[in-house]
């Protein structure tokens, strides 16, 4: 059973932009980490922040609104603001890479954390899913937009107790 979860900057910006292509998506993927009354755990690495800010500020959202939406999604109680150990850096590199030569840095950060806490990586990035899944199984794309597999119910059978 999964009990930590890494989201990518795709899904925190889905989540708080109501206009997000993805907002439904995210919204059901929350709804339905809520009614499986799991003890999970969001972390949410520094980067994802910096990324979902910037993302959120192109889309031409106000500042004031950015700044209140992400300061209260930190505070939740549920939601771990986690920093990467440099190490874990060089523990990886060799398996995430030499899978996917071309794997962005952000995306080995972010499944750097999730290979360390055997965390679930959610995300609406379909490159990310791609080049990440060849080393990493415990990724998931929650959405049926696109031409990829909805991972929805796969990741919350993860989660479950049952």
């Amino acid at each position: 059973m999964t009990k930590y979860i890494v989201e990518d900057s795709s899904f925190v910006v889905a989540v708080m932009d109501e206009n997000d292509a993805f907002h439904r998506d995210a919204i059901s993927v929350l709804r339905g980490l809520e009614n499986q009354n799991s003890d999970f755990r969001v972390m949410i690495p520094p980067l994802v922040v910096y990324e979902s800010i910037v993302t959120l500020r192109k889309k031409g959202i106000p500042h004031y609104i950015v700044v209140d939406k992400m300061i209260k999604f930190i505070h939740l109680e549920n939601v771990l603001l986690n920093s990467i150990n440099e190490i874990a850096a060089f523990k990886h590199s060799k398996s995430l890479m030499n899978a996917n030569g071309e794997l962005r840095t952000h995306d080995f950060m972010i499944a750097s954390i999730a290979i360390d806490f055997d965390a679930a990586i959610l995300t609406f990035d379909k490159t990310m899913k791609t080049k990440v899944s060849n080393s990493y199984n415990k990724i998931y794309y929650c959405s049926s937009s696109g031409n990829m597999e909805n991972d929805l119910n796969c990741f919350l059978k993860e989660v479950s107790y049952t």
